[in-house]
């Protein structure tokens, strides 16, 4: 895996490590906590969020067998 360097908010740096991975989707649940995760979202290439109105079925889409997929509720906890 190549190095690079990054710089930027906790959320960006975040998602820069999740598209590293090879995480293609964000689905999620907003809350405020969430904030800068979400502010991230759109500012860093590469990682789609996808917002579901019920946990339940957050949980369900990123568990699909080839989601390349993250859940996401309540960083902050």
């Amino acid at each position: 895996m190549e190095k690079k360097r990054v710089f930027g908010t906790g959320g960006e740096l975040l998602v820069h490590q999740l598209v590293a991975q090879g995480v293609s989707y964000a689905f999620t649940n907003t809350g405020s906590a969430e904030a800068g995760f979400f502010n991230a979202l759109l500012t860093v290439p590469g990682m789609q969020p996808i917002l579901l109105l019920a946990e339940s079925l957050v949980l369900s889409a990123a568990h699909a067998p080839d989601a390349r997929a993250v859940y996401v509720d309540q960083l902050s906890q």
